[in-house]
């Protein structure tokens, strides 16, 4: 597995491995155990990884996807954290870094990642 050393609040963490260039969103949940959560937002939808953040610059903001439907919510939330760095658990001992590929959503399997 190959390692990168990143930085956040003082602590020195490992980020897991590098995945494939280009995957599906269920995959990637799949491959780093992580859970979607799709609630009602307004009118629409708001989809995001449970307990994520993302990084950029050296600072962690929180992502999520919005649409008018929870396939919108979803894609848009593929399309904000392709290529970007995703913190779980950011406020624990032991957080995890996840370097994101680019990712694309098939809309026939959303249910699955939300399954996950």
């Amino acid at each position: 597995m190959m390692s990168i050393l990143a930085r956040i609040f003082g602590k020195t963490l490992a980020a897991e491995h590098l995945p494939s260039p280009r995957m599906t969103l269920v995959d990637f949940a799949i491959d780093h155990k992580l859970r979607m959560s799709i609630e009602p937002f307004g009118a629409g939808y708001l989809a995001r990884f449970s307990r994520s953040m993302i990084r950029e610059a050296g600072l962690l903001t929180e992502a999520a996807g919005i649409g008018s439907t929870e396939a919108e919510a979803v894609a848009d939330y593929t399309q904000r954290i392709s290529r970007k760095t995703l913190v779980i658990d950011p406020t624990s001992a032991q957080p995890r870094v996840i370097e994101v590929p680019r990712l694309r959503v098939e809309r026939s399997s959303i249910r699955d990642v939300v399954a996950v």
